[in-house]
């Protein structure tokens, strides 16, 4: 159950990628809209209210982790293998609301 969607993306295998703002999620489900997988949750302090997700076109998935002030990368086999960002006090940086994936 979503709780204040905020964006969504395809994987080539056309799956859907949705940030679940309020349950501090993405979830992952089929064209047929059946669950697949999930990543974070309420407690699990993975994200903080995740705003747009984007598939890159080797399936890996980038999460604009609004709340934390980061962007993160996941791999289906390899799970987090990027962190871009800072949610430190001291951190300049502005919280990102939009993911973008170029193929340039």
């Amino acid at each position: 159950e979503f709780f204040y969607p905020q964006g969504m993306a395809c994987t080539p295998e056309g799956e859907i990628v949705v940030a679940d703002h309020g349950n501090d999620r993405v979830q992952v489900i089929s064209q047929h809209g059946d669950f697949i997988a999930s990543i974070g949750g309420k407690g699990l302090r993975v994200f903080s209210h995740p705003g747009d997700v984007a598939v890159g076109f080797d399936g890996q998935v980038f999460v604009a982790d609004t709340g934390n002030k980061r962007v993160q990368v996941f791999d289906r086999e390899e799970g987090l293998v990027l962190t871009i960002g800072d949610a430190s006090e001291e951190s300049s940086s502005r919280a990102p609301s939009e993911s973008v994936v170029s193929a340039t």
